[in-house]
């Protein structure tokens, strides 16, 4: 626990995961045409493999006493943590 972040209250995914789990299922669709239809290209396997991987991993924003805690963007943006002073405004749209 971090000090400046407080308790921590709960934690949501922050991203849509049925669209994950479909670009997971893709990769590794790729990654079975790559070793099986390829002449067992284990290259190309691993790497779609991996990129599958990714795509279950999962990243989740927390929120705590004092803020909410961003994860790092898979595009390269860092994590980053946001005191609940420093939010003007807020909007929640989930969808279950």
């Amino acid at each position: 626990m971090h000090a400046e972040r407080g308790k921590l209250l709960f934690r949501v995914n922050a991203d849509k995961q049925p669209q994950r789990f479909i670009w997971a299922v893709l990769a590794f669709g790729y990654a079975y045409d790559a070793y099986f239809e390829h002449r067992n290209n284990w290259w190309m396997m691993v790497y779609f493999a991996a990129y599958a991987l990714t795509f279950l991993a999962t990243r989740k924003v927390a929120f705590y006493e004092n803020g909410i805690h961003f994860p790092q963007d898979p595009s390269g943006g860092r994590a980053r943590f946001i005191a609940w002073p420093q939010i003007e405004r807020f909007h929640w749209a989930a969808t279950f």
